[in-house]
Order: structure tokens, then sequence, then C-alpha cells
């Protein structure tokens, strides 16, 4: 008789990791005039150069000149998963071996067959005793 077991087993194992992201920047270059009056005017923005991460905002407003730079996080924080998986293969072949049991021994024979010819012997003597009261 022969069987075969498949058994696969995944282990999953989530880890958490922080990767650094390089530095970023951005610039801002304007050009602000005076009028007549004495008022600060923005007359135009040269240059503005926004990354991926800075969002930059620039107001002027009653003289004053208000510029926000919003930063992403440095870090992104990651999350994975690892997987691992094992094939088992369980193969059961069941065998069949023959063994004498209860096997005599020399002496257990030699006791079986000396009782065997006794008995013959005893019969033997009552059948030729019945014969000859007969005769």
């Amino acid at each position: 008789m022969e069987s075969t077991e498949h058994t696969v087993t995944v282990t999953e194992t989530i880890r958490d990791t922080i990767i650094q992201v390089q530095p970023d920047s951005s610039i801002v270059q304007a050009l602000i005039k005076c009028d007549s009056t004495g008022r600060a005017r923005l007359d135009e923005i040269r240059t503005l150069k926004e990354s991926a991460r800075v969002q930059q905002t620039l107001a002027l407003k009653d003289n004053r000149l208000t510029a926000k730079a919003v930063v992403d996080s440095m870090g992104i924080f990651l999350t994975y998963k690892e997987r691992y998986r094992e094939d088992q293969k369980v193969q059961v072949v069941e065998t069949v071996i023959e063994k004498e049991v209860n096997v005599l021994k020399w002496w257990q024979k030699f006791l079986m067959w000396t009782g065997i010819v006794a008995v013959s012997v005893f019969l033997l003597f009552l059948i030729v005793r019945i014969f000859m009261r007969q005769c």
C-alpha cells in the first residue's frame, strides 16, 4: 500500500522600514518696487522653482510679503510583505515482511515425536491384546 501527501506551507511576514529621501530645495526671486506713494509693489516674479515635495505660496498685502513653503516628509514609511513558500511531499510506503513465529525448538520437536511414538506403541499393544483374547 502506498500513499502520497502533498503539503504547501506559505509563511508571510510583515515588515516595516523607513526609506530616506535625498534633500530637496526650491527658489523664489521677485522684483519689488516702490511707487511714488511709498508703497511696495510686487512688480514681477522672476524665478519660482518648486520641486515635487515643496509647494510655495507668495502674497503681498498691505506692504507685507508673505512667503510660505510646505515640505512633505523626507522619510517614507514603507510596509512590505515577505513570503516564504515550502512544498513538502510525504510518501508512505507500507512493506509487508513475513516472519515465522512460534517456531519449535529442537527439544520441543523431540518431545512431540517421542509422545507420538509412545501413543502409537500403546495403541498397538492394546490392539494386539484385544485380538489375543478373542483367539
